[in-house]
């Protein structure tokens, strides 16, 4: 199975963090998925490419109020490691003083 037309989202798989999830969104959206549901996931295996890889980097910057590093979906194509960056990134920019919008286990639920 490679993770095409199966859902909108990788809410269904269990473990994820909440970055993890709305990166695993993220993919669905730029890669037109319906579904992800393994967060070992490739990017590039599911069908990115580098215009693809664009837009999701865009869309990332979008939602997390970051800036990625070119390079960051090329070196870490996979969704966990992805998240991972965007989590560093956002407490690098709130040790900062800066606001990324990393949100709680206690935030989502209101």
């Amino acid at each position: 199975m490679d993770g095409r037309n199966q859902m909108g989202s990788s809410k269904s798989i269990p473990g994820l963090t909440i970055t993890e999830e709305k990166v695993g969104a993220l993919w669905c959206e730029s890669l037109q998925l319906t579904r992800l549901d393994d967060p070992s996931a490739n990017f590039f295996e599911l069908g990115g490419d580098s215009m693809t890889m664009v837009m999701l980097e865009f869309r990332i910057n979008e939602e997390f109020g970051i800036l990625l590093p070119a390079n960051a979906v090329l070196s870490t194509p996979g969704l966990r490691e992805l998240s991972a960056t965007v989590d560093s990134l956002i407490d690098r920019g709130a040790q900062n003083g800066l606001s990324g919008t990393r949100a709680t286990s206690e935030e989502s639920a209101m």
